[in-house]
């Protein structure tokens, strides 16, 4: 069977949708990827102009060639955040009406956190849960003309008009994770490119988009439910959201390894996990050691919470060669971090600090709350003091 996967996304990171792609590759060699989304959107000044998903309208036509190419599948499978939903949603629609024989099916960050909405497209089903195990029942019963209306992670819309609304499945357990592939990279990839529609992705797209960096994300979950994320979405799905899952530190060395055997310019690894420095001492040096050992580059930690942060984790990282952190501060207001439920106190970005200097590494605080609406100007400065180190 022919599947087709298209992402949604500014830029072609795409973390979660590689990650799911290179399972729906294992149970079927017939898929084919698509990104869509924004050109050259890493610059420094888009980074301070521009939201997520914000970019130039798609017209019509263009949506009719997004779908045109789509066209033919057996299964399509959309993934996008909030951003793009509108553009997902135009591009469901016209595909229905080209391709009226493929089963179309949206999944990502949107239909997650907002499921009602994203049935409502035309779409045969969304996917609002972890998708590797889901999609590989639904896509073994399809495959076989049986009834998959009931795989949990799934909604499925049904020729009565209504929507089963199935439960979720358990989360994967770190020994589950340790089985999947590594995210899919490189290969046979497609761009949209509105002069040419989509042409395969090039090692210039990657180095647009990552420069000479690899993009991962070893560990999964949060322990922390600040309000203002969309992991507390996770969390009431299941609470066991709240405790961190990943694969072995050998799974995630090699994942790097086989990166930078199709691409050699990798000179450094961006982590983009939520709750890295949550991860265990004894986890964190075995990673260590093997990192030292194996890959001998220097790597970057974009997910450091204040409270979870040790002397000894910050030892023994940036002695295996992290040489860079971003940490969220979110707020130097004490109030606001109550009213937000985040964990831990302002002080503890002091304390970061300090062990950061004490390593010379570098440090990039992030504080992102102290544009709210609610907040006195007296909160405003003191976030702006604590996130300048």
């Amino acid at each position: 069977m022919k599947i087709h996967l298209v992402s949604f996304e500014d830029g072609i990171t795409a973390t979660g949708f590689r990650k799911f792609a290179a399972y729906a590759e294992r149970i079927n060699s017939d898929t084919h990827l698509f990104y869509v989304g924004t050109q050259s959107y890493r610059s420094l000044w888009k980074s301070f102009t521009r939201g997520m998903g914000n970019t130039r309208p798609f017209d019509d036509g263009e949506v009719d060639r997004l779908a045109q190419s789509l066209a033919g599948a057996d299964i399509v499978g959309f993934s996008s955040m909030t951003g793009y939903s509108e553009l997902t949603r135009r591009v469901a629609k016209r595909l229905r009406e080209v391709s009226p024989n493929s089963f179309s099916i949206w999944g990502g960050i949107h239909p997650i956190i907002y499921p009602e909405n994203a049935v409502q497209a035309d779409v045969d089903a969304i996917c609002n849960g972890e998708g590797e195990f889901a999609f590989e029942e639904f896509f073994e019963k399809y495959r076989s003309g049986r009834d998959f209306t009931d795989v949990r992670n799934m909604w499925f819309k049904q020729r009565t008009g209504e929507t089963r609304r199935n439960s979720f499945r358990p989360l994967m357990t770190s020994a589950e994770l340790d089985t999947l592939p590594f995210s899919k990279y490189a290969g046979a990839e497609s761009i949209f490119r509105p002069d040419a529609g989509f042409v395969p992705v090039t090692r210039g797209d990657y180095l647009a988009n990552n420069g000479l960096a690899y993009q991962a994300i070893w560990s999964i979950g949060c322990p922390l439910h600040c309000t203002f994320c969309g992991n507390t979405v996770f969390i009431a799905n299941d609470p066991a959201y709240k405790k961190l899952r990943h694969p072995s530190a050998s799974w995630m060395i090699n994942e790097v390894l086989q990166a930078k055997k199709k691409h050699p310019h990798i000179s450094s690894v961006l982590f983009h996990d939520d709750s890295f420095m949550a991860i265990s001492l004894s986890e964190l040096t075995d990673f260590a050691t093997r990192w030292r050992e194996n890959v001998k580059m220097p790597f970057c930690v974009y997910g450091v919470i204040p409270s979870y942060v040790q002397r000894d984790k910050f030892e023994v990282l940036t002695w295996a060669g992290m040489n860079r952190v971003r940490m969220g501060i979110q707020s130097g207001s004490e109030r606001l971090l109550n009213f937000y439920r985040r964990a831990g106190s302002s002080s503890d970005s002091s304390r970061v600090s300090v062990h950061m200097a004490s390593r010379r590494a570098h440090i990039r605080f992030s504080s992102a709350l102290s544009a709210f609406r609610g907040r006195s100007n007296r909160e405003c400065d003191i976030s702006v003091s604590a996130s300048s180190p």
